[in-house]
């Protein structure tokens, strides 16, 4: 399993984050906005 870090959740990371995380990846997703963090945190692995 790959392990992938996504660094700021703009419309092009959230669907970097999500696609990677949807075809198997571990992903952390990362942004300086917690809001944003918490809305994508369900999907994605951490």
């Amino acid at each position: 399993m790959k392990q992938v870090a996504v660094l700021g959740l703009g419309r092009f990371g959230r669907k970097l984050a999500v696609s990677l995380y949807e075809n198997g990846a571990d992903v952390m997703a990362v942004d300086k906005c917690e809001d944003i963090v918490e809305n994508i945190s369900s999907s994605v692995s951490f």
